[in-house]
């Protein structure tokens, strides 16, 4: 007997794309039946029968009728309910030739006794689902498309391209990103660049980030033969903010922040010192990292490199972490004499740092540093100088070299 007819490869129609055909459906291999054809109608032009090969309109509404023929050629008509994307139909309802002789509702399958029967369940119509694809303009990479239903408001994403050189992500062709659009039939998201700073910057384009990111490579080849304790060349902390800190007498905790578009993290570490070459020492999609079985009283340093495929999306400074159980500490935090400032744009103010520290001496690997959150819209030197580029609000971080950093949040106007 036929039990639970399914036919699969059937998705929710899609406005500007064609309807699917009977080639595109399949059967189980054990089924007792086989599509003879699928029929699409027109719900909102009265149960209009649609061509051949036409594609979805956005607004109106479609329902599809899908025959089957039994392999004892009884032929059975099976008429399609939503489902939802991509899922497999079931059962919804089944007619003979002449629509009569409707099975009990509860009853659903059809026997050899009751041929020319069908399950009784009710239908629902279309409405086809509006696809958002994503035109990178330039840029490199891809995004996924996305489906949304008519006339529903929908909100514009963040890009996930990289960006052409020198150029950085502004807007799509629609507006920015969280501006919520309604849509009314399919669309191309056109992703519009912008420079991305001005020529004086502190943080120019060679600087790795998601906008500009570098061959993965480069550093891979770089870390592990550098001499000194330095931070890398493309290194920034405001990405990763990552930091460090002792769990006893063995063992170091780094943490980090996400960095948006990341596959994966890599650290590299070993004890400072110029002899000691860095090692790879994790790859995690998480974004922590304990190491263990080190010795106490000693200091350890670390990178943290933000990855998507085989370009570097972001490196962080270089951590110095000590140990407990030594004659060596680490710093506990920053403190600054400001928590705000306003400046107007090219104009500035000076911001002073205090490095806070435990009972015990902190070996200095590095001084307290600054960095702007965003240097188009102001910048910073390395001895606290701030100054306005455009209007818009950034922070400055000043870190230690274990990575404790507070912030100063920064208002530039005109």
């Amino acid at each position: 007997y036929i039990r639970d007819v399914q036919v699969s490869g059937f998705v929710a129609p899609v406005a500007g794309e064609k309807a699917i055909t009977k080639e595109d459906l399949i059967v189980p291999s054990d089924a007792q039946y086989t599509v003879k054809k699928i029929e699409w109608l027109n719900h909102t032009d009265g149960h209009k029968l649609c061509p051949e090969g036409f594609t979805f309109e956005p607004g109106y509404k479609y329902y599809a009728d899908i025959l089957l023929q039994s392999k004892d050629g009884n032929k059975y008509r099976f008429i399609h309910g939503r489902a939802g994307y991509g899922e497999e139909l079931k059962t919804l309802a089944i007619y003979d030739s002449d629509k009569k002789n409707v099975l009990d509702p509860d009853y659903d399958y059809i026997s050899d006794r009751d041929e020319g029967k069908l399950g009784n369940l009710s239908t629902m119509d279309f409405d086809p689902l509006l696809r958002i694809t994503f035109d990178a303009n330039g840029g490199s990479g891809s995004m996924s498309s996305v489906l949304t239903e008519y006339g529903t408001s929908y909100t514009l994403p963040k890009s996930s391209f990289t960006a052409p050189q020198g150029k950085e992500f502004d807007k799509w062709d629609l507006g920015t990103p969280d501006t919520k659009v309604t849509l009314k039939d399919s669309i191309t998201l056109k992703a519009v660049w912008k420079d991305a700073g001005p020529k004086d910057s502190p943080y120019p384009a060679a600087k790795v980030s998601p906008e500009n990111p570098i061959p993965l490579a480069s550093i891979e080849a770089a870390v592990p033969t550098r001499k000194n304790d330095k931070d890398l060349k493309c290194s920034t902390f405001s990405l990763l903010q990552a930091k460090g800190s002792p769990k006893g007498n063995n063992a170091i905790k780094l943490k980090w922040q996400p960095v948006e578009g990341a596959e994966g993290y890599i650290i590299y570490g070993n004890k400072c010192g110029k002899k000691n070459h860095y090692e790879k020492l994790k790859t995690t999609a998480k974004t922590s990292f304990k190491q263990k079985k080190l010795k106490k009283g000693t200091y350890y340093k670390y990178i943290v490199v933000a990855f998507k495929g085989d370009q570097a999306l972001a490196a962080s400074k270089t951590i110095h972490v000590a140990t407990t159980g030594g004659k060596v500490g680490n710093n506990t935090g920053v403190r600054l004499n400001k928590t705000k400032a306003t400046i107007k744009r090219k104009k500035s103010t000076k911001v002073k740092a205090t490095l806070l520290k435990s009972n015990l001496p902190v070996k200095k690997h590095r001084v307290v540093a600054f960095e702007s959150s965003d240097y188009r819209i102001a910048t910073v030197t390395q001895k606290g100088k701030i100054r306005g580029v455009r209007k818009g609000t950034c922070y400055i971080y000043a870190y230690a070299q274990n990575g404790t950093c507070t912030k100063i949040k920064v208002k530039v106007k005109k």
